[in-house]
Parts: C-alpha cells; structure tokens; sequence
C-alpha cells in the first residue's frame, strides 16, 4: 500500500490556463483540488500570482481514498515510467495541467485533452490517454459523492455535499497536519 508522509495529499490536480496580457484565456480560473487519506478533499481557487482566493474543504468517506490507492497501487507499474513534462507542440500551451500522485513526483501534462488524440505511436499520447483515464477513475469516484472534477474545473452538487464551514476546515486541517507530522516524527525515530 502506498503511504504519504507529512501533510501530502494522495492527490493533487492543479489546472492552470495560460495567462493572456493579464487576463486568463477564456476567463478560466486556475484550481487545485487534493485528496487527503482522512478523505478530506481540499478545492482551492488561485488568482494570477498563485495566491488564494477561496477553498472549499469537503469531508468525504474513506471508501474514496481506499478506492484511490487501490488503483494507485495498480497504476503504479507505468506512473514509474512517465516523464516529468508531457509538452505540447504549441511554445506555449492553452493551459497546462498537473499532476501529484503518493510515492510520485509531480507530473505536468500540456493540453491533456489534445494530447490524448495524438497517433497510438506517439508516446506522449499513449502516456496523456493513461493520465486522462487515471484523471476519470477519479473524477468518477467523487462524482459519486457529489463532486465533479472536470479537466478546467470543479462543480459539487449541494443536494449531495456541501463544503464544512471555514472555521471547522481549518481546524480540520490543523489537526490532521498536526497527527502528520507526529506520523513523521515517530517514524523517523524507528
């Protein structure tokens, strides 16, 4: 079974559009979303200089995270092999997305939804459809719990989910890096 250590999410999506004399391509606004192994689910807005400016904490059952490392463990074998940086033909791409699986090192994907239709020989377009299907497996479990993660963004129906209060996320949040970072400290000592 594949563990984080410290306060890392199991995953992490970031979609950045590219940025157009100021303004962001077609107004999309830059997100990331992370996966936690508590199932807490972490939905930040950024602006252009990366600073916050909304999150949403949601709270989602352990079902979700134990299905996500299920399939991390059998992802695993071609995650390994994936380069880095997946480029787009174009200088410079419409948007780009990344992204962070436990045990793994941030993996950038340009253009994921162009990327995936480019020839079965091309190897950037085999590893962008792997992506893409790893990207719905997930995307497919938090629909079921009432998130639905999109390539440029992220919705939640609030008939079945609604985010926790700011003050109860936070204190959340402080808890559960807290207990990480005594995980971390005690399995440094052994």
């Amino acid at each position: 079974m594949v563990k984080t250590m410290g306060p890392y999410p199991l995953f992490w999506y970031i979609y950045s559009p590219r940025i157009s004399q100021g303004r962001r391509k077609n107004d999309q606004q830059r997100f990331n979303v992370a996966l936690y192994s508590d199932g807490s689910l972490v939905y930040n807005e950024l602006d252009t200089y990366n600073r916050n400016i909304g999150c949403s904490y949601f709270q989602l059952p352990t079902e979700v995270t134990d299905g996500f490392l299920q399939m991390l463990q059998s992802e695993s074998w071609w995650l390994r092999t994936l380069p880095l940086h997946l480029r787009s033909q174009q200088a410079v791409p419409d948007y780009s997305c990344m992204f962070g699986f436990a045990g793994h090192p941030l993996f950038i994907c340009d253009e994921l939804l162009k990327m995936r239709q480019l020839a079965d020989d091309d190897r950037n377009g085999v590893y962008a459809r792997r992506l893409h299907v790893v990207f719905e497996f997930i995307a497919e479990m938090l629909y079921d719990h009432g998130v639905m993660l999109m390539v440029d963004r992220v919705k939640w129906d609030w008939r079945k989910i609604q985010p926790l209060p700011q003050e109860e996320a936070a204190a959340r949040m402080l808890a559960f890096t807290e207990q990480q970072s005594q995980f971390v400290q005690t399995a440094a000592v052994q």
